[in-house]
């Protein structure tokens, strides 16, 4: 049985112990989904690709794909398992652009990590232009300027 002295150290040992534990631990610090998605509309599509003008994300992407095109803009977790990083988790904004035949684009615009938030370059995460028709299309977008050849090429395609 523990007196009140034991008790007091014990206890005192105990919030320590917690209290180092809470910093050694790797931070987690994540935005707002409002500040996410603005910070990947307003991200200059030549800081993603050097060969693109330097006009704002949304409206690069406007200008490239069909008229027709809705967009859904989400904060993400760039589609990737969660895990212990280093560096934290990358956080990403989604955008989901739905063609007019149905065909898409979904790209990821990382724009920072879990451990220091939004920060540092914009980077293409992992992106597509995907067709389910009669003929199944499927095309990597690794960077940018991708974007345009291949919603040319699944453009046409009957994507129902």
């Amino acid at each position: 049985m523990l007196d009140g002295r034991s008790h007091l150290a014990a206890l005192t040992a105990g919030v320590v112990m917690l209290a180092i534990v809470a910093v050694a631990a790797p931070r987690r610090l994540l935005p707002a989904a409002r500040d996410i998605v603005a910070e990947g509309k307003r991200t200059p599509a030549s800081e993603l690709d050097d060969t693109l003008p330097r006009v704002r994300l949304d409206d690069w992407l406007r200008a490239t794909v069909p008229v027709g095109t809705t967009f859904a803009w989400t904060a993400s977790g760039c589609d990737l398992v969660p895990e212990e990083r280093p560096e934290g988790d990358p956080i990403c904004v989604e955008v989901l652009a739905r063609l007019p035949n149905h065909g898409y684009l979904k790209l990821h615009v990382v724009v920072g990590n879990t451990r220091r938030g939004i920060a540092g370059p914009k980077t293409i995460g992992p992106s597509f232009v995907h067709c389910l028709g009669s003929v199944k299309e499927f095309h990597d977008v690794n960077v940018l300027s991708d974007v345009t050849s291949s919603v040319k090429a699944v453009a046409n395609q009957s994507c129902r």
